[in-house]
């Protein structure tokens, strides 16, 4: 019953997880870290730092769940499934832990949106000169209409785009808006993919993380788990196991150029070796400067999942 291990609240799926932390052996709440703004019942707003696994390993993987809030739903039922099928398989592997950061953007769970209490989109605000913060894309500028129209709540704007480019089926089009649309702009606080003015309260949390608990790691795997480019906003199976579905053309609309399909893994591969995002920009970053020897291997994890999206 996904919809009662998913918990589709982030109360309901705090509590979820810290329940099963405290029947896991080896398992521990090891920071409740405050992040701005408070539940709709006025409580605080953290991102717990799990950890499993070898007090003193020097093999970590960190899952990063829900820097785009509402994916949190999605990412944190993965959480869950990882730390369960690891204590129960294997145990306490020696050397060796897993950290699961919760709920990187507890509002946007709170709230059901992408972006923070700000509207920034946090995964805009990473390795950017605020001084001299990037040009909006012209196709953003373009499709503004449909990008930010006035009639729809932000919380459903990028389900609104996806649906309305969905019916319209131009490839061209679609390109041009998802290229616009998913660089970032910074020049206007209220639109959608709004990049920030400074660093957030959730890039800090991150670099302060990486700074407490990987400075002495010899191996460091990052899982950053998100969810959708399905149809209506809600996710989809990308590529349905077939190179020429319309899932995998949708995906290289995402990512021009950048991805490479490999059938006999099922799996789609990003062969850009930069890009937006945490990992690329500010987690490599800080890692190198508190651990510049440590191997590190990142994977973004975009879940495909079926439904329609929770707003009109």
């Amino acid at each position: 019953n996904l919809a009662y291990i998913m918990r589709p609240s982030y109360q309901g799926m705090r509590e979820a997880m810290l329940q099963l932390v405290e029947r896991i052996p080896h398992a521990s709440l090891v920071h409740s870290y405050p992040l701005p703004g408070t539940t709709k019942d006025g409580k605080a707003l953290e991102c717990l730092w799990i950890y499993y696994g070898d007090p003193e390993a020097k093999k970590v993987v960190v899952v990063e769940i829900g820097t785009h809030g509402a994916e949190a739903f999605t990412g944190m039922w993965q959480a869950r499934h990882i730390l369960e099928r690891i204590a129960g398989a294997v145990g306490i592997p020696r050397g060796f832990g897993v950290w699961f950061l919760c709920f990187v953007n507890p509002y946007g769970a709170e709230y059901l949106c992408r972006n923070n209490k700000d509207n920034v989109d946090d995964n805009r605000n990473h390795g950017v000169n605020f001084k001299k913060p990037p040009e909006t894309h012209p196709a953003y500028l373009k499709f503004n209409w449909l990008i930010n129209p006035p009639s729809i709540s932000p919380l459903w704007r990028f389900c609104h785009i996806l649906h309305t480019l969905r019916l319209s089926m131009d490839k061209k089009q679609l390109l041009e808006i998802i290229t616009g649309a998913g660089r970032g702009q910074w020049e206007n606080e209220k639109w959608l993919q709004f990049g920030g003015s400074g660093p957030t309260a959730e890039t800090l949390m991150l670099e302060a993380f990486v700074r407490t608990h990987l400075a002495h790691a010899a191996h460091v795997g990052w899982i950053s788990l998100h969810c959708g480019l399905g149809n209506e906003g809600a996710g989809s199976i990308i590529h349905e196991n077939k190179a020429d579905s319309p899932e995998a053309q949708r995906l290289g609309c995402y990512y021009p150029g950048t991805i490479k399909f490999e059938e006999a893994n099922n799996v789609v591969v990003n062969t850009n070796p930069g890009g937006l995002g945490a990992v690329d920009n500010t987690i490599r970053r800080v890692l190198k400067e508190v651990n510049p020897n440590a191997l590190f291997v990142e994977i973004t994890h975009e879940t495909g999942t079926h439904g329609k999206p929770l707003g009109p």
